[in-house]
């Protein structure tokens, strides 16, 4: 599945990569039926399966039997996934060459088990097209499964389970495999697959290998493998010793039962067999040169959460981009994953600063600046949303996300008609992009042009017909309409794709009430909606619109739009998403807080300093469930504090308050234990390291800091080391300065001369233990 380009890096050092994508819409599309119809739903569900390949490969991570995927990019709308180019090309020609002899064969054998069973153990992998073009072998003799394009993890069923509608003599596309190679039971019934059947598929392919034959030959190979036994090898090759000949027939028994269970147990066979060859061909046992310097962890974690993103599983790639910040806080990339998948999750004030962080890392980087775009947008200051998205634009005139996002804001900014200009600007670029459809609708709605957001939502559609959210938004817009039966064919599409949406749960309470008076039922909708998502927006609204003759709330009935949440730069309503790892924060008003963390970054500013720290108490006064202006007004006073000539007491005893706030309010935010143990180490050193170690056994940054960088709490961790070490604690302090030195590499050269004598002796500890000294 899918085209596959040779690829060579130009710039030191140079290396060669083989990149896979999917192929053009209007090339499938006029492959399958003849006309290049670019709304056909399969092409959709062709790249969604591409996107669960390139997150399983990624997945299995290193192994030398395994074609290594470094990493999945997107360009243009289309997925890319960066794999290793294997030179010698595949195990079919080696076949064709008759170059294969049976200790060649058994050295192959082993080493695909080995790579096998590496899929199993990590990922319960069912590979499903196993075959000699799927088998590469590199030049130094190493064998290298490819392509799971139709591979599946166990348990996970996600295809349908007949294949016989659509086998093919090579190809089944619903999944099944490439035909003279499938087990009997994959004609049956997808969901009997598992390990036994790639052993069969396996056994075929050795099959070939050693007699250069088909184990079933065309057009009789269905009713060969359903009524005869399978041929042996040693019957078509005098050379195969009578030993291998059983393990291949082992293989390609069609009870699955009387197969080898596990790639473990067919490799003991085939080593028994290597055994009693005369010269066995060894296998290379060094991988140093087996794959470029392109994988490292930092890339894999940050390729898993870009597929995971691409597949719609936000909460999921939020977590794998905060394990890649832990690995590299430095590196841009999982703080740029970080922020798209929060933005998706609705987690708005969070993706902002996640987004300004990518910024800071790398200003040159376009995508930081579209998602910082985004979530400006989306945190109420579209002006700056503007700027930013203006500033991708300059970086890659032809970036259609960010012309997307920039037009969004400048709709927003009340000048519709150049930001409809912006995004038409955008769907030139990616004529296909049904996100770019969606936002021009809603864009059109603004301007009161309720036909034409129709049918700019109707396009969204058919490029994307699996999207609830649209179908939400199109049910609305055709109530406004007067088309009512139109309107509840919607609502229930939306909720047949999304049941697990609050916001169309609650849109359809709308329905109910404004269309049939149905007070009960939409105060059903309504439950339903309470308990998918409490505090989601569309259920504000309805509550607002609907009589509380049952739901025990009491507002009049108002008219107020219909539900047009922004979509963003993977085009999905955010507030369909409740699902997340990440807690949702509890905003003080984005204006004050944003105001306040601006003047706050200018230290040689006092004035700056005091108006920032009126507007951090203002934020804690119009909303005390804000944690964030909590924990910016305590950071705010600890630096205070230190500057202070008198009253430094009083001060840090409020700044400690603050931070207990924020840890009582947002448990999950480790930052603020951090901060809390470093200020009242000096006072009390044994709560202190209490609440330093509960620290240190939670998620740590499993929230990333809404305010400030990552390397600034590297401050609390220097405090409360030297604290640490005037009371005799010595190993917690060395581990403290490790933390404050990876996070901030500006300590590693900072004095602790004036110190006491145990600090300066844990600093150095600590420079010695990180290599440093």
């Amino acid at each position: 599945m899918g085209i596959v380009y040779l690829a060579e890096r130009i710039v030191e050092p140079r290396y060669q990569v083989a990149i896979k994508t999917a192929p053009d819409f209007a090339e499938w599309v006029a492959k399958k039926s003849g006309k290049a119809d670019r709304t056909t739903e399969g092409y959709f569900s062709l790249l969604r399966r591409f996107h669960r390949e390139a997150l399983s490969w990624v997945q299995l991570g290193f192994h030398p039997n395994i074609v290594l995927a470094h990493k999945v990019i997107e360009d243009g709308g289309k997925p890319y996934l960066i794999l290793s180019y294997i030179d010698l090309g595949d195990l079919s020609r080696l076949i064709q060459k008759k170059v294969l002899t049976v200790p060649k064969c058994v050295n192959f054998a082993i080493q695909f088990c080995r790579g096998m069973q590496h899929a199993v153990e990590r990922m319960g992998l069912i590979h499903r097209d196993i075959k000699p073009l799927n088998i590469l072998i590199d030049r130094n003799g190493r064998l290298k499964v490819t392509d799971f394009g139709l591979a599946k993890v166990q348990l996970e069923q996600e295809f349908g389970d007949n294949p016989a509608t659509t086998a093919s003599p090579e190809l089944s596309e619903a999944g099944a495999g490439t035909l003279p190679y499938m087990a009997p039971e994959q004609f049956d019934s997808l969901s009997r697959a598992d390990t036994r059947s790639d052993i069969f598929s396996f056994g075929a392919t050795l099959f070939e290998m050693l007699t250069g034959h088909r184990l079933f030959i065309r057009p009789s190979w269905e009713m060969a493998l359903r009524e005869e036994r399978p041929p042996l090898c040693h019957e078509r090759d005098s050379q195969v010793p009578p030993a291998l000949s059983e393990i291949v027939s082992k293989c390609c028994r069609y009870d699955p039962v009387e197969r080898f269970q596990s790639f473990v147990e067919l490799e003991e066979s085939l080593r028994s067999v290597e055994a009693t060859l005369e010269d066995p061909v060894p296998i290379l046992e060094d991988p140093s040169s087996l794959d470029p310097e392109l994988y490292t962890s930092m890339i894999a974690v940050e390729s898993e959460s870009y597929a995971l993103i691409s597949l719609g599983r936000f909460g999921e790639a939020a977590g794998k981009a905060i394990e890649g910040i832990h690995i590299d806080p430095g590196n841009s990339s999982p703080w740029i994953n970080l922020s798209k998948a929060l933005v998706e999750l609705g987690k708005f004030w969070e993706a902002r600063r996640c987004s300004e962080r990518a910024v800071e890392l790398d200003p040159g980087n376009k995508r930081a600046w579209a998602n910082l775009g985004w979530a400006e947008l989306a945190t109420g200051e579209p002006q700056l949303g503007a700027e930013s998205s203006e500033r991708a634009t300059v970086l890659d005139p032809d970036f259609p996300d960010a012309w997307m996002c920039r037009g969004r804001c400048t709709v927003e900014l009340g000048a519709v008609a150049e930001g409809l200009h912006l995004l038409e600007k955008a769907r030139s670029l990616s004529p296909n992009d049904w996100k770019i459809h969606a936002n021009i609708a809603q864009s059109q709605f603004s301007a009161g042009n309720k036909d034409s957001a129709l049918e700019s939502y109707e396009e969204a559609s058919r490029l994307n017909p699996g999207d609830g959210g649209i179908q939400m938004n199109m049910a609305m817009l055709r109530s406004e309409l007067g088309n009512i039966r139109g309107a509840f064919e919607g609502i229930e599409a939306a909720l047949e794709l999304d049941p697990e949406s609050a916001t169309v749960w609650a849109a359809k309470a709308i329905l109910l009430f404004d269309h049939r008076g149905d007070i009960s039922g939409a105060h059903d909708a309504l439950s339903r909606s309470e308990a998918l998502e409490p505090d989601n927006r569309v259920l504000s609204m309805a509550r607002s619109r609907i009589p509380a003759e049952i739901g025990g709330w009491d507002t009049p009935s108002v008219a107020v739009g219909f539900p047009s949440p922004v979509h963003s730069p993977s085009g999905t309503p955010a507030e369909a998403h409740p699902e997340s790892s990440v807690p949702i924060t509890p905003e003080a008003p984005p204006e004050i807080i944003s105001r306040a963390t601006a003047l706050r970054r200018d230290f040689s500013s006092p004035a700056n300093f005091e108006q920032a720290e009126v507007l951090f108490r203002q934020g804690v006064r119009e909303n005390q469930n804000a944690w964030v202006a909590y924990y910016g007004l305590g950071e705010l006073l600890a630096v205070k504090a230190s500057r202070a000539d008198r009253g430094a007491e009083e001060i840090l005893d409020e700044a400690a308050r603050n931070f207990e706030t924020v840890v009582r309010l947002n448990p999950a935010f480790d930052a603020a234990r951090f901060r809390l143990a470093a200020i009242i180490a000096k006072s009390n050193f044994a709560r202190a390291k209490t609440i330093y170690e509960e620290a240190l056994a939670g998620p740590q940054t499993e929230i990333p800091d809404p305010l400030y960088p990552h390397d600034w709490l590297g401050g609390s961790h220097w405090e409360f080391a030297i604290r640490a070490a005037k009371n005799n604690a010595r190993d917690i302090s060395v581990d403290a300065f490790c933390r404050a030195i990876r996070m901030d590499e500006s300590y590693y050269g900072r004095t602790i001369e004036p110190q006491p004598a145990l600090a300066n002796l844990a600093w150095r500890q600590a420079l010695h233990r990180l290599g440093l000294r």
